[in-house]
Parts: structure tokens; C-alpha cells; sequence
């Protein structure tokens, strides 16, 4: 009888220590609980919810679903040990969208830039590694893949908003976006470079 009576109990004392309010309070983040909040964490809370990322976002959104283009125009490139090629769509006389795609032994790169009135407003930056080369895969097997993205806001050909695959969350440097503006502006412009052929 007293059996029954000990294992009675600690189910209550379980039962009782897991109602809602006790799970309610252990989901609340630790921050939250201490107050402690720094400065970078809020100015991050800040760029997230810019409202140019949410119009921006639409827009690519928008081209994404587009299947009605203007014109397209194909051309490879020979910027790789594979080479490559690039596609080019119209919205009217105007660049509106941009694929390249360049091919390598060890992987591809395959970015993409999304324009609007001539600007650019975002672009998508693939880098996808293999382990080793397909051409190996008889003696190495299925090469594994990692592919790593990184994400670009423009505005007026300014970057204001850069995010990488693997980055803790906090904002970049200044000097850094700059100098991934002007990488990423050199592309664009090399690219470009190819309508006038």
C-alpha cells in the first residue's frame, strides 16, 4: 500500500511542475530575462526590419514569377576554367534581370541581378564547392556539395544590406559593404559590357 502511494505522488509533483504558465515562461529568451540587451543586436532588429528590404524582396519576387520577358538574350562567357554563360532578360529596352553561371573544375558559381530602371537592387551571389571533380567520380564516388549564398540590397547602386550564409548576425563594416559594392558593381559592368557586342 505505501507503494502506491510514493509513485502517486511524484506524478502529481511532475504533472503540477509542468503545467502551461511553467512552459510559457521557459520559451522566453534568456536576453529578455536578464535585460540585457547590446547595441548590435538592436541595430540588427533595425536593418531587418528596414521597409526598402520588404519592397525589395517583393520586386524579386515579382521578376521571380515573371515568364512573360520581353526578350532574352544568351551569350557564354570564358571567365572560368569551364567557362560559363550569361542570360540577360528585358522588361522593354531595359535589363531587368541577369543569370550567370560559370562553370568550374571544383564547383560553379552562379549569381544573379535583379534590376530595376536600369538599377541595381539585388543581387544573389551561389558559390557551390564539390569535394572533388565530377570527372573522379568512378574512383571517389558522388562528390559531396556545399553550396554558400550570400544576399545583396542596393539602393541607388548603394549597398545598404549585405547577409552571408555562416555570419553571426552582426552588421558588417563599413568599409567592408564598400568594398563588396564595388566587387559586385565591376561584375554588373563587365557583364553589361556584353550588350554592346
Amino acid at each position: 500500500m505505501k507503494i502506491k502511494y510514493l509513485i502517486i505522488v511524484p506524478v502529481s509533483i511532475l504533472a503540477l511542475g509542468c503545467s502551461e504558465q511553467s512552459v510559457e515562461q521557459s520559451e522566453e529568451p534568456a536576453m529578455e530575462e536578464s535585460g540585457d540587451h547590446d547595441e548590435e543586436t538592436v541595430e540588427e532588429t533595425q536593418e531587418d526590419t528596414d521597409p526598402r528590404i520588404e519592397s525589395i524582396d517583393m520586386k524579386v519576387a515579382a521578376i521571380n514569377n515573371r515568364h512573360d520577358w520581353d526578350d532574352g538574350l544568351l551569350f557564354e562567357v570564358h571567365e572560368s576554367t569551364e567557362g560559363g554563360e550569361v542570360m540577360m532578360y528585358f522588361d522593354g529596352e531595359q535589363v531587368a534581370y541577369i543569370e550567370a553561371h560559370h562553370f568550374g573544375e571544383m564547383g560553379q558559381v552562379w549569381n544573379k541581378y535583379y534590376l530595376e530602371e536600369e538599377k541595381l537592387i539585388f543581387v544573389k551571389e551561389s558559390d557551390i564547392s564539390y569535394s572533388h571533380p565530377f570527372y573522379a567520380e568512378d574512383e571517389l564516388g558522388t562528390p559531396e556539395i556545399d553550396t554558400m549564398n550570400n544576399y545583396s540590397y542596393f539602393e541607388n547602386d548603394v549597398l545598404f544590406r549585405r547577409i552571408e550564409d555562416g555570419d553571426c548576425g552582426a552588421p558588417f563594416a563599413d568599409d567592408y559593404k564598400l568594398a563588396e559594392q564595388e566587387r559586385i558593381l565591376k561584375q554588373l559592368d563587365k557583364l553589361m559590357v556584353n550588350l554592346e557586342k
